[in-house]
């Protein structure tokens, strides 16, 4: 019996007018994830905790959901195991 892994991912903020700089600390965030899934620790499922969003709107959630995608495909965990416990945003 092997031990449960996860990834827990916390109070992003994703925001519109900055997702130049986002991008260049979530590329990095993937790359080291990747890192990990390829020696053998990949995890069981991704936990996205607090803000996701900066102020809540749809575009904001639409970066979200893209980070998401980029998270399932480094980690190697399908979306349908990205659990999310919203903070206010």
């Amino acid at each position: 019996m092997r031990p449960i892994r996860w990834l827990h991912i916390s109070d992003i903020h994703m925001r519109v007018s900055k997702v130049w700089s986002q991008d260049i600390v979530l590329k990095a965030m993937c790359d080291v994830i990747a890192t990990q899934r390829n020696e053998d620790a990949t995890p069981d499922f991704v936990l996205a905790t607090g803000d996701l969003a900066f102020s809540g709107n749809g575009k904001e959630y639409k970066l979200v959901e893209r980070l998401f995608g980029a998270v399932s495909a480094a980690s190697g965990v399908p979306k349908d195991k990205i659990f999310c416990i919203p903070g206010n945003q």
